[in-house]
């Protein structure tokens, strides 16, 4: 049975505008959303505060940690927090060190990301776990 959570979705990208953008569109929608530019900051963030977030989106490639790695690490924290990767490269690519690193992510965006696809697979994802939009802390 999964723990309680909020909804809170943790974005973290190392390009500010894609991050920001995200946040402002999940925002619009009710989520709770946060922008993390730093993956080692957005990990410190989890760790303190995991029980407010249902779900991560994160982009591939990152300095000093991948999204891969991240949430490889969020998962050791929370397993059951929702991944969902955004990357520049190839889908084929993306997969093949999701398998090495043995992680669970529930959906890959390729970079240019379709807002639209992203909100709605977000919805489809936090419908699942049960969590209501908009639920504060």
């Amino acid at each position: 049975m999964a723990s309680p959570r909020n909804n809170g979705i943790l974005i973290v990208d190392d390009q500010r505008d894609i991050a920001d953008l995200v946040k402002i569109l999940l925002e619009r929608e009710g989520y709770n959303a946060y922008a993390f530019y730093d993956p080692f900051m957005a990990l410190d963030h989890f760790r303190e505060n995991f029980k407010n977030f249902a779900l991560v989106i994160a982009d591939v490639r990152m300095p000093g940690m991948s999204g891969i790695e991240l949430v490889s690490k969020i998962k050791e924290i929370e397993q059951e927090t929702i991944a969902i990767l955004i990357s520049a490269f190839e889908r084929d690519t993306v997969e093949k060190e999701i398998k090495r690193c043995n992680v669970e992510i529930a959906e890959i965006f390729q970079k240019p990301i379709l807002l639209k696809k992203l909100r709605l697979c977000v919805d489809e994802h936090i419908k699942k776990t049960g969590i209501e939009r908009g639920r504060g802390n």
